[in-house]
């Protein structure tokens, strides 16, 4: 129940419960589904969960490549309509480790503008990768 304490890993228990729920919360698009917004109830959409590399050396999750300026991946996920909370001990929402691992939380009022945002996510994860030597959470 550390996913209860209001801290980040809220967003992953939302999406972890919709998705595993397809009547009540039908999925849409390729990697979302639609569900409360856990941090403003009273606001429905369509939510996914991305992973964040992971370095093994120094066990510390990566998520500087999606806040860096010269990446502008945070402009190109508000451009398709949507935003994003980075989940992580450094990150913009505070987590407990052992509740739920790093992860960026996905938000938006379409299917296919979420959908549109994990491309865009997940090609800097992939560019950040090549470059760094760090790996997904397996």
């Amino acid at each position: 129940m550390d996913y209860l304490n209001h801290d980040g890993c809220i967003g992953r228990l939302f999406y972890d419960l919709a998705s595993s729920c397809q009547y009540l919360h039908p999925q849409r698009g390729r990697t979302c589904v639609y569900q409360r917004n856990p941090w403003q109830p009273n606001e429905m959409g369509y939510m996914t969960v991305v992973e964040v590399p992971y370095s093994h050396d120094d066990n510390t999750s990566h998520t500087f490549h999606l806040l860096s300026k010269k990446s502008r991946t945070l402009s190109r996920v508000r451009s398709v309509g949507c935003t994003i909370s980075i989940v992580n001990n450094r990150g913009r929402v505070k987590t407990n480790w052992v509740a739920c691992k790093p992860y960026v939380w996905v938000w938006g009022h379409k299917p296919g503008d979420v959908d549109d945002a994990v491309q865009i996510l997940n090609d800097a994860n992939r560019e950040h990768m090549n470059t760094c030597g760090c790996h997904l959470p397996r």
